[in-house]
């Protein structure tokens, strides 16, 4: 289950197809946006691997895992768009906001009992796969993952400083 068909998920549906996903269920705010993104993974992938949300609390507690690709969580933009109350400790949770990294949609998955995925991955990995094409090397993942917790946390400090 994702929720978001903006930029973020359009490129996370297309990663979640590459992985294998069998169905993707989309749910956006803007159906029209939800719409659109489904007949551009049919295109690649074959009609029956996308639908449209029906019930997203329905969709989410009969899933596998949950993907929070709107901006909602980020700071600016409080909030969790996914009903608690659906999310199971089977699931997986993933998010693509890294800011902040503890999201209140991983804080309440993760006190469900789900596995949770923050977005500091997407963007180191998203990062990673950046400097690759940009400069022909590939980036040291390890060092990369670390110099992000290191400028999050200061900046975290520094936020705190100026409250």
């Amino acid at each position: 289950m994702q929720i978001g068909a903006g930029g973020a998920g359009h490129a996370v549906a297309f990663a979640l197809m590459d992985l294998g996903v069998a169905v993707l269920v989309v749910h956006d705010r803007d159906t029209a946006r939800a719409n659109a993104l489904c007949s551009d993974l049919a295109e690649h992938f074959g009609a029956s691997r996308c639908r449209i949300a029906r019930d997203v609390g329905r969709e989410i507690a009969a899933a596998d895992g949950i993907v929070n690709a709107t901006q909602v969580g980020m700071r600016g933009f409080p909030g969790n768009p996914v009903p608690v109350s659906a999310i199971k400790s089977t699931h997986w949770a993933a998010d693509v906001i890294y800011t902040p990294v503890d999201t209140e949609f991983i804080k309440a998955a993760s006190a469900r009992g789900a596995r949770v995925l923050s977005g500091d991955g997407m963007c180191v990995h998203q990062a990673v796969e950046a400097f690759r094409l940009f400069t022909g090397v590939t980036p040291d993942l390890a060092r990369l993952h670390r110099a992000f917790a290191v400028g999050y946390e200061a900046r975290e400090a520094a936020l705190r400083e100026a409250v």
